[in-house]
């Protein structure tokens, strides 16, 4: 059992105690009437109701397999259900999986990019992309998209986050097709709009980037409210896109490869390594999740 658990084993200790105070009450009460039970060569006594509050089951000690959507009211894997029967499955989430921190990145964007809402506003993005000029939508938990967000050219400004869950935008054919410093800031702030009412629900913020040639990625922050409470000044972002752009100038890189070496590195700069998932969305739409390796090399995952 993982030592994360141990709040299981007080809850098996408390059964064992009332298994045996039943069962020691019903022999004594059986021995006059029905007969004796519970002994060698007699049946079993009944014992009485026990409830036991079990987190839902995992492999591997991790989320349970298909993403780990808990039902509302329940309690998530290895949380403290003895303490905290109300801990995991709502904190907020209503009936829809996306308001769920404890959901994985895979099945949080299949779920955007089988959100009709969504889908058609990534169309228009992609399509946008080939233009000049960035243009940004945000959308709600449930897909309802924002107005369409005109912006400059190389850069959207998304405003008010409030009561928005995550955003798309588009780059330009003379633009870097891959996420930068300011799209890792804007990241941070749909975190922060998530409110901190349970840090977890940080988790739940995306930002997506379409640009020419296919080029499609999303981030995911996967820390909680208090890693996103990071700040940059307007030049720390400054310096931040410089060395960003410097790089790009030096080593031009022509694969996502290349270009997923380059936004790692600008978050190993901002000081979100672990922070922030990276995936990669293919042309026929399979996701991936790319990793960074020790070598500086990355690795993408499709998702199952």
């Amino acid at each position: 059992m993982s030592s994360d658990a141990d709040n299981y084993n007080e809850i098996l200790g408390l059964f064992r105690a009332q298994y045996l105070k039943s069962n020691l009450k019903n022999k004594n009460l059986n021995k006059g009437a029905g007969g004796p039970c519970g002994f060698d060569g007699a049946p079993p006594c009944d014992i009485e109701t026990v409830v036991i509050t079990i987190g839902g089951g995992g492999g591997g000690g991790s989320l349970p397999p298909g993403g780990g959507w808990v039902p509302p009211g329940g309690c998530g894997p290895y949380e403290d259900c003895l303490h905290n029967p109300d801990a995991g499955g709502t904190a907020g989430s209503g009936d829809n999986p996306n308001n769920n921190p404890n959901i994985n990145p895979c099945d949080k964007t299949k779920s955007n990019l089988e959100n009709p809402n969504i889908k058609a506003k990534i169309t228009e993005l992609k399509a946008q992309s080939t233009q000049g000029g960035e243009k940004g939508v945000m959308f709600k938990a449930d897909g309802t998209p924002s107005a369409t967000i005109p912006g400059g050219d190389h850069n959207v400004g998304f405003g008010d986050k409030t009561g928005y869950q995550g955003g798309y935008h588009n780059h330009t054919p003379s633009g870097i097709p891959m996420l930068s410093p300011p799209d890792i800031e804007q990241l941070l702030q749909f975190a922060l709009a998530q409110g901190n009412g349970n840090p977890t629900n940080a988790s739940n913020a995306y930002l997506g980037m379409v640009a020419p040639n296919g080029m499609h990625y999303v981030i995911l922050f996967n820390g909680t409210y208090n890693d996103a409470l990071v700040t940059f000044s307007q030049q720390d972002l400054d310096d931040h896109v410089t060395r960003y752009q410097t790089r790009y100038g030096m080593f031009k890189p022509s694969t996502p490869e290349g270009y997923e070496k380059l936004f790692f590195k600008s978050l190993n700069d901002m000081g979100l390594n672990g922070k922030v998932t990276l995936q990669r969305i293919e042309s026929d739409g399979t996701i991936k999740t790319v990793t960074k390796n020790d070598n500086g090399t990355t690795t993408a995952i499709p998702c199952l």
